[in-house]
């Protein structure tokens, strides 16, 4: 199966949100019809109690806004209108894109929502009027954004205290090297994605590790948007595959995801998720499962599910929702050496 690529995300007239592909109904994360009704629900939230350093927090998208609930999907409590959410490794301040695009184009920019106020500030200091898609470092500090500059998608770093921007991946007028940024547990290098290969990378630069997308999922492949996460110990990867099977789920356009378990060191792959279920958008929840989004035939929206490792059917965890972070997942299985 050949690699497949979002277009839109190589022009700045035409945008999607969070590197999703835009044929893909199921998955658009641009759904601005929803926007009145999760504003309404808003009005009537409860008060948030800011999560200690230790807690662990759920963020995720549902209806164009941004929630915040516990591990298990309770308590799920609307925090702003966005997408792209990322929890901070602490759980007090989610990260997102903020869409006000219009008539006369796109406008798109990086904010920071605490959970405990609800107060948002936005970081002025990304030098692009087209950025989304923020993933927060290990330790807090700084953000990875993507941004556009000269209709060229580049990746930036920034500090979450609004300062110190800089680019750390440069893109080209055909080719962007680097999609599906996530942070290594390292803090100073990332993985990511060209289409072809996964790779790791440091700041700087430097190629640190790569490996075959044909050889690792055969009869798979790659999207701009296809989601990656790497274990707290840098030993495996979650990665999202589209894959060349039969869908069973109706309206849904485009090849069917599935969420794959990929060892770094052996550079070996292995399928986690069924036939059948359409699973995207993986993250680490601890040592024995992961939480992706499913969709399932006769479903009419994708639901947030936790998924054990060693195999089994999905637990749902909240309905409506996708595009999930943790903060602080547990330490994951050891690597093979």
């Amino acid at each position: 199966m050949e690699p497949h690529f979002a277009p839109d995300l190589r022009s700045a007239g035409a945008a999607p949100c969070r590197r999703r592909n835009p044929s893909r109904s199921r998955r658009s994360l641009c759904a601005a019809a929803a926007l009145v009704a999760a504003a309404a629900a808003a009005s009537a939230a409860p008060p948030v109690v800011a999560p200690g350093p230790a807690a662990g927090k759920l963020a995720f998208e549902r209806d164009g806004s941004v929630w915040v609930a516990s591990l298990d999907g309770s308590g799920a409590v609307r925090l702003a209108e966005g997408v792209d959410p990322a929890i901070s490794p602490d759980g007090r301040s989610v990260a997102y894109t903020k869409d006000t695009s219009g008539p006369k184009g796109v406008r798109r920019h990086i904010a920071i929502v605490d959970v405990a106020t609800r107060a948002s500030r936005g970081l002025a200091s990304v030098p692009s009027d087209n950025s989304f898609g923020p993933v927060w470092s290990p330790d807090g500090s700084g953000l990875l954004v993507y941004v556009l500059a000269d209709k060229v998608w580049n990746l930036g770093l920034v500090k979450a205290d609004d300062s110190a921007f800089r680019l750390v991946v440069t893109g080209g007028p055909r080719v962007f090297p680097c999609w599906s940024a996530a942070w290594a547990s390292d803090g100073k290098s990332i993985f990511c994605q060209d289409l072809a290969n996964i790779a790791r990378i440091a700041l700087d630069g430097k190629p640190l590790w790569s490996a075959s997308a044909a050889q690792l999922f055969p009869g798979g492949g790659l999207n701009s948007g296809s989601g990656i996460s790497p274990s707290p110990d840098g030993g495996k990867l979650l990665v999202e595959v589209d894959m060349d099977e039969p869908v069973f789920v109706n309206s849904w356009d485009g090849p069917p995801p599935a969420v794959f378990l990929v060892d770094v060191a052996g550079r070996t792959a292995m399928r986690l998720t069924e036939k059948g279920t359409l699973a995207w958008q993986p993250e680490w929840l601890d040592t024995a499962a992961f939480l992706c989004v499913v969709q399932r035939q006769g479903e009419t929206e994708p639901s947030l599910a936790r998924v054990p490792l060693a195999g089994g059917a999905p637990t749902l965890l909240t309905r409506n929702a996708r595009n999930p972070t943790v903060s602080r997942p547990a330490a994951a299985p050891a690597a093979s050496r």
